[in-house]
């Protein structure tokens, strides 16, 4: 669910990291 959307790249950035 990597979909660089802006906000959603920020979320999906903190769950990897």
């Amino acid at each position: 669910m990597v979909v660089p959307d802006g906000g959603t790249q920020v979320v999906i950035s903190a769950f990897l990291v």
